[in-house]
């Protein structure tokens, strides 16, 4: 049985889980094997502080919009994950100036870090201990 975080642990096991997730695969996938560590280190602490901004900005004004509503399925927070990353690549341009395959491909990359995010939230906050 697992007990229900506060939304507030919830937050940093979420935010920790998906850096860890992020801290990964900027190791595998960064530069195709030609980073450096400090490299890596660094890319990685711009994406957890992304993440963070996500989390609060984004995630916490959902969940308790979710939780007035009383959407407590997963469904409704992966979608909340997904929802704010193509308005954000193909809007603000992040990674610069892409063609539509590569923005395309960051959608969907940001897109399984913000599911993953609000995935373990979900798991540990919001799903009813059985």
């Amino acid at each position: 049985m697992i007990n229900r975080l506060s939304v507030g642990e919830g937050v940093i096991v979420s935010f920790l889980a998906t850096f860890a997730a992020l801290l990964a695969s900027t190791w595998l996938f960064g530069s195709e094997g030609d980073l450096l560590g400090l490299q890596i280190s660094i890319m990685a602490s711009y994406g957890g502080i992304f993440l963070l901004l996500f989390i609060v900005l984004w995630g916490l004004p959902a969940h308790y919009l979710m939780a007035k509503y009383d959407k407590t399925k997963w469904f409704w927070y992966g979608i909340a994950g997904i929802l704010p990353f193509p308005f954000f690549v193909f809007l603000l341009e992040p990674f610069g100036d892409d063609g539509v395959y590569h923005m395309t491909l960051q959608t969907i990359e940001l897109g399984a870090f913000g599911v993953l995010c609000s995935s373990v939230f979900w798991f540990f906050v919001v799903q009813k201990s059985t």
